[in-house]
């Protein structure tokens, strides 16, 4: 190997992807530590009064310097390391983003529900309905708000440019393997943690991989996981072992064995749980549903060997013809 191939690919030209990873999680870290400061400085004075370390100030404010701190390292490797569209990290607003994210929400509300009615059949579980009051609402609100965050947060850190580049560099399966790792392994510093526990989560990182493979954005994604941990709110369960700190309109009492309820870790602590998983991502894997997986379409070969952005792309598979445009690609213009 030479000099020029140790730091290129001979194929395509580019920068290898290990060294696109490090470099966009150089240009990741550059920003997100003075978003960081600069949120800290603008929010309001009366929520910086006696907030302990880990507090849920410190994760609002870390969460909201995230967001534009993985766009703008996304976009930035996009256009200068791989000469890609910017729209092509998954996040655009156009086409059937809304219908996407629409599909997720629901998605993770029904799994939620699924789950507790599986508890609930096998006399596991019990709902205790209680009063909605106004402030109650408010902070139900709060949290949905909060919850969307979260996972517009953590997929483009999981699902965003960095599985993406990888994707492009290295086998899909251990693309998935190596994220959904990692994505287990930043939910460690959780209360009540179990082994069981992180591997639905990566369970849980594989499906949300698999997801963005079949529908060719990262909407979805964003929408299941902050419907699944949003439902969880709802009952006053513990999410991935945190507490819900305030009072919402349903309890979900859990009974029995915390290898089939999750116990003090949730829902996501339940061997039940792991099934259902599972069984999604057999269901995800092998159905009919969005972008075939042996198309390979996130390599994006007609946009990074075209002289000129082609308007879409076509392809076909086994007798299915698939278009760009129609999910919701549809300005790939001179972006």
């Amino acid at each position: 190997m030479s000099w020029h191939t140790f730091w290129y690919d001979p194929k395509s030209g580019l920068l290898r992807s290990g060294w696109r990873v490090l470099a966009y999680l150089a240009m990741l870290i550059a920003l997100f530590i003075p978003l960081t400061m600069l949120f800290f400085l603008l929010l309001p004075e009366n929520m910086k009064l006696d907030r302990p370390p880990g507090s849920y100030y410190g994760i609002l404010v870390s969460y909201l310097a995230a967001v534009p701190a993985l766009i703008g390292a996304g976009v930035w490797a996009l256009r200068v390391l791989e000469r890609l569209p910017s729209h092509t990290l998954g996040i655009s607003l156009t086409g059937a983003w809304a219908r996407q994210l629409l599909l997720g929400l629901i998605t993770g509300l029904a799994m939620v529900g699924l789950m507790l009615g599986l508890l609930w059949g096998g006399r596991m579980a019990t709902v205790l309905p209680h009063g909605a009051e106004k402030e109650t609402l408010l902070l139900l609100g709060a949290a949905a708000a909060f919850m969307l965050l979260v996972g517009l947060t953590e997929e483009l850190l999981f699902r965003g440019y960095l599985f993406q580049t990888l994707l492009r560099g290295i086998d899909p399966l251990l693309t998935l393997f190596l994220t959904s790792a990692a994505f287990a392994l930043f939910h460690l510093n959780n209360d009540n943690w179990s082994l069981l526990g992180l591997t639905n989560i990566f369970l849980f990182g594989v499906l949300l991989g698999l997801l963005y493979l079949r529908s060719g954005s990262l909407w979805l994604p964003i929408g299941l996981h902050a419907a699944w941990n949003f439902g969880q709110v709802l009952l006053h369960v513990p999410v991935s072992g945190n507490e819900v700190p305030f009072p919402t309109p349903f309890t979900a009492v859990l009974i029995g064995d915390r290898l089939l309820t999750g116990g003090a870790f949730g829902l996501e602590g339940s061997v039940i749980l792991s099934a259902l998983l599972l069984g999604v991502v057999a269901l995800v894997v092998y159905s009919r549903f969005g972008l075939p997986l042996e198309s390979r379409w996130w390599e994006w070969r007609s946009f990074a060997f075209a002289p000129v952005m082609p308007r879409n792309w076509d392809i076909t598979v086994n007798s299915r013809h698939y278009q760009w445009k129609l999910f919701g690609h549809d300005q790939a213009g001179s972006d």
